[in-house]
């Protein structure tokens, strides 16, 4: 794992040498991920990444029902766990992603490119991958 980090936080450096825009490093809070994102962090030094306060609504969680569900869920509602996990991811992915505004002029066309290029490096867990790339996709949660 641990080997793995430090091969992870060099093809980063790697890719990101010549980013022109903001890179972050972001982490859950659980322990692992924590010291991912730090090894991964000696790697990417001499760019300056800062490391975002690790937030505990990145940790792993289940961030939606199957669709269709297990059969060894049975029948009945929905656990109020699952509700909380899948409102706290959600929120996780809301405060790193966003669709950026697209400039306009004065009639309210656009015009040119959007921002500049925005790299954010998240250190998290299975689900809460799997979940963000589905909603960067524009998937639907259930689908994780």
């Amino acid at each position: 794992g641990r080997a793995q980090a430090e091969k992870t936080g060099e093809r980063l450096a790697e890719l990101l040498s010549e980013a022109t825009g903001p890179v972050r490093l972001h982490s859950s809070t659980m322990t692992r991920a924590i010291e991912t994102a730090d090894i991964i962090s000696t790697k990417l030094t001499h760019l300056n990444v800062p490391r975002v306060e690790a937030n505990p609504d990145l940790s792993e969680g289940y961030p939606a029902v199957v669709v269709p569900r297990r059969s060894k869920d049975g029948p009945g509602s929905i656990s109020p766990k699952l509700l909380e996990n899948a409102q706290r991811i959600e929120n996780g992915y809301n405060t790193i992603f966003h669709r950026a505004n697209a400039p306009v002029d004065e009639d309210g066309k656009r015009v040119g490119s959007s921002h500049e290029h925005e790299y954010d490096i998240v250190v998290c867990h299975g689900n809460v991958i799997r979940y963000m790339a589905l909603r960067a996709l524009q998937l639907p949660p259930e689908a994780w």
